[in-house]
């Protein structure tokens, strides 16, 4: 069997669906008894077959595979172009970006894509798996890029209607699925999100030590890891971590992940308080207690259970 993988969250800007396909796309030639490929990259598919006997291997030639597709683009280009994005601009690319797929799998003699971000190409041809992480575009759009929220109110529903099976992250986002597209229950297989081996208690002192001293960290932290953007109520984590006066004990906030759509809030409210937040662009690992404090989200993560740290949802 050949399997074509969407592999282009691979090559954007990184965040959770990203981590999501890398590691799953990483493992696949290892559990799959069938050809593997990538399809999304600027390469064609039949260019990008991920193999290799050990996982070492497998990760060596997928992170090869990512840094020969990737084109750097400026942070000032990427502005430039994002309005554009939600435009009929926007919506004339990602059309040719889903009729591209379609012929290259069909042209290839492929037997299944797997799109790892809610869309698929559809196509009697072949037979296609999509992953759904939420359904925020349905529930909160407010909190939605445009550009995305215009695609997938476009395509989702028939992505989603058309496959063959259907991949929900949690029995909350299966039955958001069911509910909104009308899609049968027992087409949709619930899959969580697992821990990787990179979460992990880290009992090395000098390690420690050293992230610690790099970070500038306290002794005491709540920990945030996430986008920041507005659908993972930073503002509200921030304002209740002010009026807790937690602060005054020393119990510090330090917030970690990208800045993400519609940030600047959460950056001008940094700038209100007097309480010591923390701000870093990539992530850290450390034994403190962990907060996620989400309004609308379905990944079921169990961070808690592996890192032996408080958890607050």
């Amino acid at each position: 069997m050949r399997l074509a993988v969407d592999a282009f969250p691979l090559i954007v800007r990184s965040g959770g669906i990203q981590r999501y396909a890398y590691e799953m796309i990483r493992r696949l030639p290892l559990i799959f008894d069938g050809e593997v490929y990538l399809q999304g990259l600027r390469q064609p598919v039949e260019a990008c077959q991920l193999c290799g006997e050990t996982e070492e291997k497998v990760k060596k030639n997928l992170d090869r595979l990512i840094a020969d597709n990737t084109i750097p683009v400026s942070s000032g280009l990427r502005d430039w172009l994002r309005p554009l994005q939600s435009t009929v601009i926007g919506d004339l690319w990602f059309d040719r970006r889903l009729k591209q797929a379609r012929v290259e799998l069909e042209r290839g003699g492929y037997d299944l894509f797997w799109g790892t971000n809610y869309f698929a190409p559809t196509s009697q041809k072949f037979r296609s798996i999509v992953t759904v992480h939420d359904l925020v575009h349905v529930d909160c759009p407010q909190w939605v890029n445009p550009a995305v929220l215009r695609q997938l109110r476009r395509h989702f529903d028939r992505c989603v209607r058309q496959a063959e099976e259907v991949i929900a992250v949690s029995e909350f986002t299966k039955s958001r699925v069911v509910e909104a597209c009308g899609v049968e229950s027992e087409k949709i297989s619930v899959i969580f999100n697992a821990v990787g081996p990179d979460f992990r208690v880290i009992d090395d002192q000098d390690c420690l030590k050293s992230v610690q001293q790099k970070y500038h960290l306290p002794e005491k932290f709540l920990l945030f890891v996430s986008t920041l953007e507005p659908r993972k109520n930073v503002v509200g984590l921030l304002k209740a971590y002010a009026e807790s006066q937690v602060w005054k004990d020393g119990m510090e906030l330090v917030l970690v992940g990208a800045r993400g759509w519609k940030s600047e809030e959460i950056f001008r409210f940094t700038g209100w308080t007097a309480s010591p937040i923390r701000i870093f662009p990539r992530s850290i690992t450390s034994r403190q207690d962990l907060c996620f404090r989400v309004i609308m989200k379905g990944l079921g993560y169990r961070l808690s259970k592996h890192s032996r740290v408080a958890a607050l949802c």
